[in-house]
């Protein structure tokens, strides 16, 4: 009992750290993450596509869209500045794009003048390839005798044939977006769009920083549309879906952890008519979310919010310990009956904890981030609730408990009732339920689709691709990437997959790419486009003298536009790279990763699966290049690991079944046969009704056991004391275990529903065959 003592007082000063701790982590920026994807492993990937997702995803997920819509211009306009005011006051981005230089277009073409004899367009390039010298002159005669000019025309002089204007209304053609009143507007119809483009400041899974964008666009959109009643403000980026999911979990956060609370506070006020039983059920659940929060965050750093979501769930588990030691106190017990009611309650409260805790970790095996974070979470928590209940417990319940007198006769009527049948009509229900089953089993589908993760608002999935189409954003979920041993290589790799992409396009599959190599093409491009040039153009007696002399050009003019495109010198990559004309494309430049450059290639309107078929295919044709479609790599390792964590399931059935061996000989069956019957009539009742199974039905199998188990060995251990405390405390258990996982089946988020109604069926059943199965095996 000394010992007892000390290790209670200790347990309470490690409970005092463990609060402080979590009082700082809960102080520091970006605690909770809501990054989907950081749940999951990206070892199906090669190391250079990981790297390279991490960079653009980091780009990406810092920009904002904002989509200001209006029936006219002017009143898209005043919407859109009140708006601009209102995230300019908010201090919540780091840059606002909204203004347009009205120099910027000429610096644009000042920075790609110098260079103009080394960017032609398809067009240019094939009618010098096939020598179509009319094209040419009739070209530069339209833009010589055109009243209004070719706009963005260099003088006569430095672009005779207007092939320098050509190129940029090409590179033009690219975006949606167009520079109207000093702004970037897109025309939808009758619509007018003034865009603004924002970047965030701070990380876009970071809560604070969340909140913080979240309040700045609800001002902007009111503010704008007090300035224009009917105006339509659209936005789109990563932060916006995970402010999405991260609200969405605090939602259910706080339902499912108040659901069973209070659940359980009306279910153990019932039983005892007692506030004290409450609290001392609830502390132990306090203390194992406490130590569960604060490992977790010195371990990982951070905390998901699915993780929270999945903890929270914890409640009607760690319950159990307190559960079953209180059902077996008895008032009067002074303090030596009640230490020796614990040192026989012991030995099935350790087993009970080990199963439970082995099922947990089991979770930790696939190299999955967010599983291994949620293992930890439970297997820390059951654990710190487990040394409460028996550290604390026999101190604290000092007067004894006695249980209301209903209870035990509501089981026992319950039990009576499901015992009924007897004989050949229970036999022939038992064949009936194993056929049933085994039907069910045979319907069972899988679902491993990566969205199954979150649940989004179909409101703002359409927002998201209304601006998307409008504005013509790339999606950054799907791309191809291109990667060589130098960066000229990489540029020739994509003018080839430049030329494949434009078959896809021309079958109406994709609307439209952005790739470096259309703004700086290779050095091998440039140099023979400038020889195309040179042999057709420029040479002596070339197409600009027959120009020259068709609308007498002096001689001195020809000499010089000659020289100047001799000693004319090719744009290269690193001069782009450097220049401001780079900056609304830079990102798809992603440098040198270990020993390979990398390029990006971002697609614009790919249409569904028979899209990224065709693109997958041109990426396969050509070498160092590699499609990238981040859902179903990150599906395809979902059902990698539904498949792992099935064996492993089955390892664990057989491993907790030999350790029941060791302590329990014959009478193991009757333990570990509740779970193992609950799950595959679960399975069953999933094909019945046709529910996939996912990885997160496996993952709730895997509990179902460590739970199950827990019953049968308290059942089991009641052997030879017939007072009816291990019935009644798994019973109590089990009810709030059912309270705690059925609201998690009511979660949005299609995973965790998946993972809460496999627990449901499999606990319950569980309990009900806890009983039944001891009197008859």
């Amino acid at each position: 009992m000394i010992e007892h003592r000390f290790f209670s007082w200790l347990w309470l000063i490690v409970t005092v750290f463990l609060a402080l701790a979590v009082w700082r982590w809960a102080a520091t920026p970006g605690a909770v993450d809501s990054d989907i994807l950081s749940l999951l492993s990206e070892r199906s990937n090669t190391n250079l596509v990981s790297q390279a997702q991490s960079r653009l995803g980091e780009s990406a997920a810092r920009r904002v869209m904002v989509l200001v819509g209006g029936a006219d211009l002017s009143s898209a306009v005043r919407a859109a500045d009140a708006g601009h005011a209102a995230l300019s006051r908010s201090g919540a981005f780091s840059h606002i794009e909204y203004l347009v230089d009205p120099a910027r277009a000429k610096e644009m073409q000042s920075f790609y003048a110098p260079y103009r004899d080394f960017l032609l367009t398809p067009t240019q390039r094939s009618a010098l390839q096939s020598a179509d010298r009319q094209h040419f002159i009739d070209q530069a005669l339209r833009g010589i005798y055109s009243p209004v000019g070719t706009p963005g025309a260099l003088p006569l002089q430095d672009d005779p044939f207007q092939l320098f204007a050509a190129w940029q209304q090409e590179r033009g053609a690219a975006t949606r977006l167009r520079p109207m009143q000093d702004r970037l507007v897109v025309v939808d119809g009758e619509r007018y769009y003034v865009a603004l483009l924002l970047e965030v400041a701070g990380s876009a899974f970071d809560q604070q920083v969340q909140q913080r964008v979240h309040a700045a666009l609800t001002a902007a959109q009111q503010q704008a549309q007090s300035a224009a009643p009917s105006a339509e403000f659209l936005n789109a980026g990563v932060i916006i879906f995970a402010t999405a999911v991260q609200q969405q979990a605090q939602r259910e956060v706080s339902m499912i952890g108040a659901g069973s609370t209070i659940g359980i506070v009306l279910l153990i006020l019932a039983a005892f008519r007692s506030w004290r039983p409450l609290l001392l059920v609830l502390l132990p659940i306090g203390i194992g979310c406490l130590a569960a929060i604060a490992v977790c965050a010195w371990v990982f750093g951070s905390i998901h919010v699915l993780t929270l979501v999945f903890g929270s769930s914890l409640v009607g588990v760690s319950v159990d310990y307190g559960l079953h030691v209180l059902c077996h106190a008895r008032r009067g017990d002074d303090r030596a009956q009640r230490f020796q009611r614990l040192r026989i309650l012991l030995p099935g409260l350790v087993l009970a904890l080990g199963t439970s805790v082995l099922a947990y970790l089991t979770l930790a095996i696939p190299a999955f981030p967010g599983l291994r974070q949620m293992a930890l979470f439970s297997a820390v928590g059951l654990s710190a609730a487990w040394l409460t209940t028996v550290l604390w417990l026999p101190w604290l319940a000092r007067d004894g408990l006695v249980w209301q007198a209903w209870l035990p006769r509501t089981l026992q009527a319950l039990q009576h009732r499901t015992m009924a049948w007897r004989g050949n009509s229970r036999s022939i229900a038992a064949l009936l339920l194993l056929v049933a089953c085994a039907w069910g089993l045979t319907r069972l589908s899988v679902n491993d689709d990566v969205r199954l993760l979150q649940s989004l608002p179909p409101q703002l999935m359409a927002q998201q691709q209304r601006v998307a189409d409008l504005a013509g954003v790339a999606s950054p979920a799907q791309f191809l990437m291109v990667h060589a041993d130098s960066p000229e290589a990489v540029l020739q790799i994509e003018e080839r997959l430049g030329s494949e992409l434009e078959g896809v396009r021309a079958r109406g599959l994709l609307s439209a790419y952005q790739a470096l190599s259309l703004w700086v093409p290779s050095q091998q491009r440039q140099q023979q486009d400038s020889a195309l040039l040179g042999q057709h153009l420029y040479a002596p007696g070339g197409w600009l003298d027959q120009l020259g002399a068709q609308i007498d050009l002096p001689a001195t003019w020809l000499e010089t536009s000659r020289a100047a495109h001799a000693a004319a010198k090719p744009l290269t990559l690193q001069s782009w790279l450097d220049a401001p004309a780079a900056a609304a494309l830079r990102h798809l430049w992603l440098g040198r990763i270990g020993a390979q450059y990398v390029s990006v290639v971002a697609l614009q309107g790919l249409q569904g699966q028979a899209g990224s078929r065709a693109v997958r295919a041109a990426a396969q044709q050509i070498a160092g290049v590699t499609w990238v479609d981040r859902a179903s790599d990150f599906s395809q390792l979902l059902s990698d690991y539904r498949r792992e964590m099935a064996q492993v399931a089955a390892g664990a059935y057989l491993l907790v079944f030999i350790v029941l061996l060791w302590r329990y000989r014959q009478a193991a069956l009757r333990v570990v046969a509740p779970s193992v019957l609950a799950s595959l009539i679960t399975l069953g009742l999933l094909g019945w009704f046709a529910i996939p199974v996912n990885l997160f039905t496996v993952l709730a199998l895997l509990l179902v056991l460590g739970v199950g188990i827990d019953y049968g060995i308290y059942m089991q251990e009641e052997h030879g004391r017939q007072d009816g405390a291990a019935w009644v405390g798994v019973s109590l258990s089990a009810l709030t275990t059912l309270l705690s996982f059925g609201l998690l089946a009511l979660s949005k988020t299609p995973a965790l529903q998946t993972f809460g109604l496999t627990m449901l069926l499999g606990v319950g059943l569980s309990w009900m065959l806890a009983r039944g199965l001891r009197k008859d095996l």
